[in-house]
């Protein structure tokens, strides 16, 4: 089949082509390889704030993801294979009695409806669960959902076609992985990856991006850090007092809005004690101490975060 075919045939999605064929000539052209994802870290590669979790809903995990659900659950980074190809997965499995598990992402402007004519999009995923688990788009007043998993515990494909839906905020496009409706106890499980939403009415080939790639996308959401190389910066000063200096961070890429700063791991203090985080922004933010006793001080070997989630 030439180019020129399959380039002809994109025009043809939404007016017949087969299913097959249709995306047959979508990754002939390379489409699969296109920037084409609109989630983000749906591999499961970036885990900035940790690789695994116990506890509740509202917490991010793995990049992106936030737990959604009552009662508690563990979460893992997880590896399998899925058609001799070695990946890494998201495993949550129930630690008590839910009314159910999973995680959802919140999609940023690029998924819109506020449009006079909505766009169709579909959501796919990998998905593998001794529970029912599906897809689930909620546009901040309704919900619509894939065929759910068979519960059979084996690797299985869904897909979740999204048309017609009227969400108008950002914050209102969730895309969910989750046994939504359904009454979860101890050693249910949900594993996932390769979750990809684009756009069309035919989910093509999982979009495969460089670590360094995603970790710059998640980065605009969230960042987590040390002051310059990690010791801050050694200064001297003539008296005690607040509003002080101890050394800076630029971010590694402008963040989606001006973030919250917060320690993760409490910084060393010599000569003085945390003040404030100042001059904060989406490129980067100083550390300010109050100086306890007259001469050196610095803040070092501090972890730092820095939040824009949507």
């Amino acid at each position: 089949m030439s180019n020129a075919r399959n380039i002809a045939a994109l025009s043809t999605v939404e007016v017949g082509a087969t299913a097959d064929q249709t995306k047959a000539d979508l990754n002939a052209i390379g489409v699969s390889g296109g920037r084409k994802n609109l989630i983000m870290n749906g591999g499961f590669d970036v885990w900035q704030r940790g690789t695994s979790y116990s506890g509740g809903s509202g917490a991010y995990t793995a990049d992106r993801w936030i737990t959604i659900g009552s009662g508690l659950r563990d979460t893992i980074k997880a590896s399998s294979t899925i058609g001799g190809a070695f990946v890494s997965t998201f495993k949550m499995t129930a630690t008590d009695t839910l009314s159910y598990i999973g995680v959802q992402q919140k999609v940023e402007a690029t998924y819109d409806y506020s449009a006079t004519v909505t766009p169709t999009y579909i959501a796919s995923a990998w998905v593998k669960s001794n529970t029912i688990a599906q897809l689930r788009h909620y546009d901040g007043a309704s919900n619509v959902y894939s065929t759910p998993h068979s519960g059979g515990g084996a690797w299985e494909k869904l897909t979740l076609l999204i048309s017609g839906r009227t969400a108008t905020s950002a914050t209102e496009n969730t895309l969910a992985v989750d046994s939504y409706n359904t009454v979860t106890v101890v050693g249910d499980y949900i594993e996932f990856t390769q979750v990809q939403l684009e756009l069309g009415s035919v989910a093509t080939d999982f979009e495969h991006r460089s670590y360094g790639e995603e970790l710059a996308l998640c980065q605009r959401y969230y960042w987590q850090g040390k002051l310059s190389n990690g010791q801050g910066t050694r200064y001297a000063y003539g008296t005690a007092g607040a509003g002080k200096g101890a050394g800076s961070v630029t971010f590694p890429v402008t963040m989606r809005a001006d973030p919250t700063i917060s320690a993760v791991t409490a910084a060393n203090y010599n000569n003085c004690s945390h003040d404030t985080y100042s001059y904060s922004s989406i490129s980067g933010f100083s550390h300010g101490v109050t100086v306890t006793v007259a001469g050196s001080y610095r803040a070092y070997w501090g972890v730092y975060q820095a939040d824009a989630e949507l």
